[in-house]
């Protein structure tokens, strides 16, 4: 079963599409596509070193040795956080921490990728009388 994942729109814009630097393009592409399910829209240069990737709405833009800085944080909004989390332990991906309850009424993981990059992945959960 195919995990949706939900990106956060901005108000002047239909899409949002975060720039990563990484150090190897081809590595990167490898770990994005086989380990959190993520596809190729397009790369570029000769040889790329700059491409698009998406999973259901969300997409990232990877950019070798140029934009972007190291250690950028994104979050990711989706329905199920769980569901996507058996999906990574199952390909490898590098969880840094499990789906966690926090009192700002989120679940959520965090994921990890090649060049450190953190991806904050979770869902809402409903208020209880502690995060009321």
């Amino acid at each position: 079963m195919e995990t949706t994942i939900i990106v956060i729109l901005c108000h002047y814009s239909n899409t949002s599409s975060p720039v990563l630097n990484v150090k190897n393009l081809a590595s990167s592409l490898e770990y994005y596509i086989n380990k959190l399910g993520f596809k190729k829209n397009w790369e570029w240069g000769n040889p790329p070193d700059f491409c698009s990737i998406c999973r259901n709405k969300a997409e990232i833009l990877l950019c070798e040795g140029g934009q972007g800085n190291p250690g950028t944080w994104l979050c990711i909004y989706m329905e199920n956080v769980d569901g996507l989390y058996e999906e990574y332990k199952k390909s490898g991906a590098i969880v840094a921490q499990p789906p966690t309850d926090y009192p700002w009424n989120m679940r959520e993981m965090l994921v990890k990728d090649l060049d450190g990059h953190c991806l904050r992945m979770g869902h809402r959960i409903p208020e209880t009388d502690e995060t009321a």
